[in-house]
């Protein structure tokens, strides 16, 4: 179930290292071209790749803080009403029982 959430927070996580990698490997493969625009183009180039990285890491972070904390609010909900949430459990494992069925009859 985690890496159902995960996957596409995963999946743009790689394609951005991708992107990263490939301008990084852009800039070794130029770095002899001597043109002035090419020059001004490869350091626009390269501030926004320090950009996108540094959005990347804090983009990351946020979600890391923001997913330890809805873990510690659940857990101490749990803990201070397991009842309530085995009967929420138990209504949403219904209500997802009686629309599979429903799904399941229709064909």
């Amino acid at each position: 179930m985690e890496n159902e959430y995960c996957a596409p927070w995963q999946q743009s996580a790689e394609r951005l290292h991708a992107v990263s990698r490939a301008g990084e490997e852009l800039l070794k493969r130029t770095a002899n071209q001597a043109d002035k625009g090419f020059h001004d183009a490869k350091a626009s180039f390269e501030t926004a790749m320090v950009d996108i990285k540094q959005s990347a890491v804090a983009m990351e972070q946020a979600s890391l803080r923001k997913v330890k904390l809805a873990s510690a609010k659940a857990d101490l909900y749990v803990k201070d009403n397991p009842w309530q949430a085995i009967g929420y459990g138990t209504v949403a494992a219904g209500i997802i029982g009686v629309v599979l069925g429903c799904l399941i009859a229709r064909r």
